[in-house]
């Protein structure tokens, strides 16, 4: 982050830093972080190589879009919700 910062303003471009769990400058990005706190992280039991993670936040984002029931889409996942609405375009 300090590197980052100094370069740019070695460039004199200004640097706006976003405060951490404010949801209205970055609500989507601390809802993302919150659901993976609460169902990858509180239940990882695996190696903490990058290797390893990598993988399995792939399978869990995975499971999420595709399977994962969420409440705000009717219980669907956001597969099932995308595929409904585009079916519906296609009808309209």
């Amino acid at each position: 982050m300090v590197q980052f910062a100094f370069a740019g303003a070695a460039r004199e471009l200004p640097l706006f830093v976003l405060p951490s769990r404010c949801l209205q400058w970055n609500g989507r990005v601390e809802r993302c972080n919150d659901r993976l706190r609460l169902e990858f992280w509180s239940l990882w039991t695996g190696d903490l190589t990058v290797s390893a993670i990598s993988q399995a936040l792939a399978e869990h984002q995975r499971w999420h879009n595709a399977q994962r029931p969420h409440a705000a889409l009717d219980y669907r996942s956001p597969l099932e919700h995308l595929e409904q609405l585009e079916n519906a375009q296609k009808a309209a």
